[in-house]
C-alpha cells in the first residue's frame, strides 16, 4: 500500500510517516525535512518519494518538470524569412508563435501575434507617378518617405512630412540625376543604367542629356583637382 502524507516536517504527518515507513509501507511525502523518516525507509527497503516543498509548491514544480519531449508538437507550422507579414496572419491565427526556419532548415528566429499588433513598416518613395490608382498594392501598409515625380499632383497623401519634388521636366529620371549632382554624388553605373533604359524616346533624350551634363560636371571637377 502506498500512503500519501501532506506535512510530514513534524506533529501528526511525521509521527504517521514514521509508523507507516515501520510497518513497510511505500510512502509519497511533501514538506519533509526529517532524515529519520528517510533512514527508516532505507531500512524497511519503503519506496519513498519526498519533497521538501509544501504540497502547492510541489505541486506546481511537477507541472513545470514535465520533459518537453512529452509535450512538444512536431507538426509545428513554420515561415520563411522571405515571407511577408500578411502572408502569416491566418497561419498566427492557428499558432500563437511561428518558428522561421533558413534554407537549411534551422531556426533564424520567431514571429508572434504581438508582430501583427506594431509592425515594422517598409519605407517606400513613389517615383514617376503620385495618384493612388498607379501606386502597388499594400502602399496603406507601409511608411510613404518621398516622392520623386514630374506629372500633376494628384491624392497622395502622408501622415508625416515627407521629400516631395516635382519639377517641370521631360522625365522623373531627369530629377534624379540631378538629385545626385545637388549631393556631389557620382551616379552608380548600375542606376545610371537603369535611368537610361526608358522605352519612350522623349524620357530616354531627356535622361540621355541629364546623364551627359553630369559626365561633363564630374569631367570638369577632375580637371580643376
Amino acid at each position: 500500500m502506498t500512503v500519501m502524507i501532506t506535512g510530514a516536517a513534524g506533529g501528526l504527518g511525521r509521527a504517521f510517516a514514521m509508523e507507516c515507513a515501520a510497518r513497510g509501507h511505500d510512502l509519497l511525502l511533501t514538506d519533509l525535512s526529517a532524515d529519520e523518516i528517510v533512514a527508516l525507509a532505507r531500512q524497511k527497503n519503503v519506496t519513498l518519494i519526498s519533497s521538501p516543498h509544501h504540497t502547492f509548491t510541489t505541486v506546481r514544480l511537477l507541472n513545470l518538470s514535465t520533459p518537453i519531449a512529452h509535450i512538444m508538437r512536431r507538426d509545428v507550422l513554420t515561415a520563411s524569412p522571405e515571407d511577408l507579414l500578411d502572408q502569416l496572419r491566418n497561419k498566427l491565427a492557428q499558432q500563437r508563435t511561428i518558428p522561421v526556419l533558413d534554407e537549411d532548415g534551422r531556426v533564424v528566429g520567431v514571429v508572434s501575434r504581438s508582430d501583427l499588433i506594431n509592425p515594422v513598416r517598409h519605407g517606400v518613395y513613389l517615383v514617376d507617378h503620385n495618384e493612388r490608382s498607379q501606386t502597388v498594392d499594400g502602399l496603406d501598409e507601409a511608411e510613404l518617405l518621398g516622392i520623386v515625380d514630374h506629372h500633376r499632383i494628384a491624392d497622395i497623401q502622408s501622415a508625416a512630412p515627407i521629400l516631395f519634388r516635382n519639377e517641370i521636366v521631360g522625365s522623373t529620371s531627369t530629377i534624379i540625376a540631378g538629385l545626385y549632382d545637388e549631393a556631389d554624388i557620382p551616379v552608380p553605373p548600375p542606376i545610371a543604367l537603369s535611368l537610361i533604359h526608358i522605352s519612350e524616346p522623349t524620357r530616354l533624350l531627356s535622361i540621355s542629356y541629364a546623364v551627359f551634363c553630369l559626365k561633363k560636371k564630374n569631367k570638369h571637377r577632375n580637371t580643376h583637382k
